[in-house]
């Protein structure tokens, strides 16, 4: 007589999104550990979102936490259709974008108002030269290109995941960072040769 033999299969690990929507769940319901959760997956992404597009000149740690505080407010509306960590970074993103129309609006005021600083009295450390460069490199791109070029190669998120954060198609993206990894290649070359 033959045996048969039932195998049963290990129950499935939730999916991200179902995870991400507990998470946010329970930070609504004021779970601290859900909060510090929160907080700990998505800092240094939201920080370096928020360092390579806010601008020169910009608080970085003001911005990032008012990304966080900005999350909280929106958390009510979080529905997972993206993961968690793509909808911070929009957020991010977003502030990054207000940010810099503000900026841009200040200086136009303050040329029409105010004499050039001494450039003389904003020397950069010798150890954050290079720093200094690549984020002027970046902020010469247009902030379309820019946003593409840090979501795909400094975030090294998908071009969908970035299409998501952005609120572009995936083909717009890839050309967005095809046109910026040329500039900045250009941008380099004419630097060493310079």
């Amino acid at each position: 007589m033959a045996t048969t033999t039932t195998l049963t299969a290990a129950p499935a690990e939730p999916a991200s999104e179902d995870i991400d929507v507990q998470l946010a769940k329970r930070c609504l319901e004021g779970d601290e550990a859900a909060l510090r959760q929160l907080y700990d997956q998505n800092v240094a992404a939201v920080h370096r979102m928020v360092r390579l597009n806010a601008g020169l000149g910009t608080s970085t740690d003001d911005l990032v936490q008012d990304t966080f505080v900005r999350a909280l407010e929106l958390l009510p509306r979080y529905r997972g259709d993206a993961r968690l960590a793509i909808w911070m970074r929009g957020i991010a993103l977003n502030l990054c974008r207000t940010q810099r129309r503000t900026a841009w609006r200040r200086r136009l005021l303050r040329r029409r108002v105010l004499p050039p600083a001494d450039a003389s009295t904003s020397a950069e450390p010798e150890c954050r030269v290079e720093l200094q460069q690549l984020l002027t490199q970046l902020e010469a791109l247009p902030a379309t290109e820019r946003e593409a070029f840090v979501m795909c190669r400094v975030e090294q998120l998908s071009l969908a995941d970035a299409a998501a954060v952005i609120g572009a198609s995936k083909s717009t993206i890839g050309d967005r960072v095809q046109r910026a990894d040329a500039k900045l290649r250009t941008q380099l070359a004419e630097g060493t040769n310079a």
